[in-house]
């Protein structure tokens, strides 16, 4: 039955009005319902009844032109309606809050954010493993020149026509270099604490979107951090005093 009001020309400029605290304002009037208290900073179409001179009421649509609800022209409302619109709307905030709540609580236990500490554990391991993959296959691919390691080549082409064989005391030495170049320390700029990794990493993210430049390895860890169930789980407790202030 709420269809045909879609027929009504849209309220204000475009129909196009932001939920706020205080309700909806268009067109000189303030429509308020319980139900906004659920949905602030949404934007929703506005219809209002052409023959109401008065405007005492607006209907309420969805982005996706579903039916919302009858607003209120809060100007019209005596002060019993005031009160028990108070009522109403703070029940409805604290029901839509506790249910949101245990949302985020059931989406934490299905993501594993308890087992968080062990995932980025994991992550930085098998970064580890693949730093120090790396730096054998560059210590493979690296033609050392130091003097030891020449006179070494030498002494072996000499003796036999044999490939050149560094001794293994400066292989070893020249592959601890190479790790120590590749691998740079994170324990500089690295929190310690799962929340100032979760801090760090939206403040990482946020300079990216902004085009900012940074270091390869602030950046890979920035995009891997935020993919880890230790960010998923402070994402969500977050959000969750958002929605109470809300």
């Amino acid at each position: 039955p709420a269809l045909w009001m879609l027929l009504w020309p849209p309220a204000g400029k475009d129909g196009w009005c932001k939920v706020t605290k205080e309700g909806v304002r268009v067109e000189s009037g303030q429509f308020v319902h319980p139900y906004f208290s659920t949905c602030v900073d949404q934007m929703v179409q506005v219809r209002l009844d052409p023959d109401d001179a008065e405007k005492s009421a607006a209907y309420i649509f969805t982005e996706e032109m579903e039916f919302l609800c009858r607003a209120t022209n809060i100007k019209l409302m005596s002060a019993d309606e005031r009160r028990k619109l108070a009522i109403d709307t703070r029940r409805a905030h604290d029901s839509f809050t506790a249910r949101r709540v245990r949302e985020l609580r059931e989406l934490a236990k299905k993501t594993g954010a308890e087992h968080a500490a062990e995932d980025i554990m994991a992550w930085h391991l098998k970064r580890a493993a693949r730093i120090e993959a790396a730096a054998e296959a560059k210590s493979r691919d690296v033609t050392h020149s130091t003097t030891a390691l020449e006179q070494h080549g030498i002494a072996a082409l000499a003796g036999g026509n044999k490939a050149p064989q560094a001794h293994s005391e400066a292989i070893a030495a020249a592959r601890e270099v190479i790790k120590v170049q590749m691998a740079t320390p994170v324990d500089d700029w690295l929190p310690s604490s799962p929340k100032g990794r979760y801090l760090l990493c939206r403040e990482f993210l946020e300079a990216l979107e902004h085009g900012q430049e940074m270091s390869t390895e602030r950046t890979e860890w920035a995009r891997n951090y935020a993919t880890s169930n230790e960010y998923a789980g402070f994402a969500m407790l977050y959000a969750i005093p958002r929605v109470v202030n809300e």
